[in-house]
């Protein structure tokens, strides 16, 4: 086999351009592991989440193996008649290799504990626009979650009719 010209300076370009772009996607892992971005993370949903008027949710405490193994020490909503609803240690843990056959599978997701103190404040009705789901859903043909437990759900007065207190554990498969 003869190579040509040049064939050889092609072939080092392509694979240092390989090579740096697996060290870039690694560092880009290695990054998002450390506290600093976990926080500033935290703080992006948090303001996402807040996108609406009137309403405030704030994530705090992000931990764990990012994006497989999760916990978020604590969740809160509020609207313009203060804090409605409270989550403590909720955790999601899942594996992305089952999407490539087109499985979502969650080894767990749930909370600690769930506090609803109140039906949130009632807000003006806006007309919606027709919302489909994402193409992404699409190639989801099976949901797996194996383990669905909150240890503690507390729902308030104003919520029930009177304060009651659930606990939840399941698994669901569809």
């Amino acid at each position: 086999m003869t190579e040509t010209p040049g064939s050889t300076g092609k072939v080092w370009w392509v694979g240092g351009f390989l090579v740096i772009a697996v060290l870039f996607v690694f560092t880009l892992f290695g990054l998002l592991q450390t506290g600093t971005a976990k926080a500033r993370i935290a703080s992006l949903l948090s303001e996402l989440s807040s996108s609406e008027p009137g309403r405030k949710v704030v994530f705090e405490k992000l931990e764990g193996f990012l994006p497989f193994n999760m916990r978020m020490g604590r969740v809160t909503v509020s609207d313009a008649e203060g804090e409605w609803l409270f989550v403590e240690d909720l955790v999601f843990r899942w594996s992305p290799l089952g999407l490539l056959g087109g499985r979502f599978h969650v080894n767990e997701a749930g909370a600690s504990r769930v506090r609803v103190e109140r039906r949130p404040a009632a807000e003006e009705e806006k007309p919606r626009e027709s919302s489909r789901p994402p193409d992404l859903l699409n190639i989801i043909r099976r949901l797996e979650i194996e383990r669905l437990a909150v240890s503690e759900i507390s729902l308030g007065k104003d919520v029930a009719g009177q304060a009651a207190d659930f606990r939840l554990e399941g698994r669901l498969v569809k």
